[in-house]
């Protein structure tokens, strides 16, 4: 995957992207709520645009082990999408394909997420996937 490609792509698509985007408030809601995020939460937002995460990453271990960097004890840490992985890896076949990754499972992430948190949350189902961990080291 170019950098350059990548920036181009979202840069001819940023104009319309919130126009486009199908987004779902329950599902949301849902992800916020697992996550940990309350009124007066600290966030670090990473990666997500208008607020959906793309978790198209080649060393998905590199970007936990540095994301937890982050994180006081008590800290969470949510990767999650509003498209079950299948689901996402067919919409990221068309114009996105290069730049895009196939999606982790949630089952891959868990076993990543458990090597630097705690795995408090894992979400699979035909509507979305979501993992959260929380810092105890």
């Amino acid at each position: 995957m170019n950098k350059l490609e990548v920036k181009d792509f979202f840069n001819k698509c940023a104009h319309d992207w919130d126009k486009n985007m199908i987004r779902s408030t329950d599902k949301i809601r849902s992800i916020l709520y697992v996550a940990g995020v309350r009124k007066g939460s600290d966030v670090l937002d990473v990666a997500c645009g208008t607020g959906v995460l793309f978790p198209d990453y080649k060393d998905i271990e590199r970007l936990i082990d540095r994301l937890s960097t982050f994180l006081w004890y008590g800290g969470r840490l949510t990767i999650a999408h509003s498209m079950d992985p299948l689901d996402l890896d067919r919409h990221h076949s068309g114009n996105a394909k290069k730049v895009s990754n196939i999606a982790y499972t949630a089952k891959e992430l868990e076993e990543v997420f458990a090597i630097y948190l705690t795995v408090t949350a894992v979400i699979s189902d035909d509507d979305m996937y979501q993992v959260t961990g929380v810092m105890t080291k």
